[in-house]
């Protein structure tokens, strides 16, 4: 009996782990990923911004905005294998270097930069090339990215 439940122990990780090995995304393309962030409650418009790079606008239950960019960092498979989620304002004001570095440091999953206009960038990106369940992955993303813009909204742009 023992070995019995054994085997069908192993059995059963087994065909988990392959159903997880086959769930497991190395790139996406930008219409999955749109669905799946509608599906998650985003408001979400697919869009080609006029120089070829595609990307969605996205905008959370509470009116946060921003944009999702996708980069191909893998010519030879198909697909985006980089998402990368950004918003920018401008903050009326100047930043310090060491402000910016601060709250780097302070805050994990995102940073900020100052744009070429002045304005003041959040930034995050998922990597998807060593494999990722898509959806699960997408939604911790956004959740990490908009606590994130509640700090930089709270701490740096004043809103």
């Amino acid at each position: 009996m023992k070995n019995l439940l054994r085997g069908a122990t192993v059995l059963l990780l087994f065909l988990a782990s392959g159903a997880l090995a086959a769930s497991l995304v190395h790139s996406t393309d930008a219409a999955t990923v749109t669905r799946l962030l509608k599906k998650l409650g985003y408001r979400a418009v697919l869009e080609n911004n006029g120089t070829g790079t595609t990307q969605v606008r996205v905008e959370s239950k509470d009116g946060k905005a921003f944009y999702l960019y996708f980069f191909d960092d893998d010519r030879s498979r198909g697909g985006y294998e980089g998402l990368q989620l950004l918003s920018c304002a401008d903050a009326g004001g100047e930043f310090s270097g060491e402000a910016l570095s601060y709250w780097n440091q302070t805050h994990r999953y995102a940073k900020v930069y100052l744009d070429e206009s002045g304005a003041v960038c959040l930034q995050s990106d998922l990597d998807l090339r060593m494999g990722v369940v898509l959806e699960p992955a997408l939604k911790q993303f956004l959740n990490d990215f908009l606590e994130s813009y509640g700090a930089y909204e709270l701490e740096l742009v004043g809103q």
